[in-house]
């Protein structure tokens, strides 16, 4: 795990022009106001198999900790490759949460430049949900997080 936070210092740094120093916080709510990587969520009918996506927000909250994963699978593709594709892919796009099949979270960066095999890497997940507000998301996170070495 400090392999993944040395690697994401140093992509905010050289990508975004970000410093960041971090040591160990005494609770997950002392972590540095990060934004979350996530721009937009859309519903979809099916996976488009065009994009290249890794398991996202509770679904793979799910992978990292004991919480139930959600009935709809949540993925996440970069805003750039999701741009390129979507005008193909309209009639896959749903408005209503409830009639879609999964959920696609479009990210500010690839999910895959830290990604654990096809979850996407602890620390961005960690953005992606930190602001839900329910105990059970917020106890998976907090003791995910405490598995990271700073």
């Amino acid at each position: 795990m400090k392999d993944l936070v040395n690697r994401f210092k140093r992509y905010l740094s050289d990508t975004l022009g970000i410093t960041v120093t971090l040591s160990k916080p005494a609770n997950v709510g002392s972590l540095p106001h990060l934004k979350t990587p996530v721009r937009e969520n859309i519903w979809l009918k099916t996976m488009i198999d065009e994009l290249s996506v890794r398991e996202a927000g509770l679904t793979a909250l799910a992978c990292y900790s004991m919480l139930t994963p959600p009935k709809k699978q949540v993925y996440a593709a970069s805003a750039k490759e999701w741009k390129a594709i979507k005008r193909k892919y309209l009639h896959d796009i749903i408005s209503y949460p409830d009639e879609a099949g999964y959920e696609l979270e479009i990210w500010s960066y690839s999910p895959g430049l830290f990604a654990n095999g096809k979850i996407v890497d602890s620390f961005s997940l960690y953005l992606s949900l930190k602001d839900i507000k329910d105990e059970r998301v917020e106890s998976a996170l907090e003791k995910m997080m405490e598995g990271i070495e700073w």
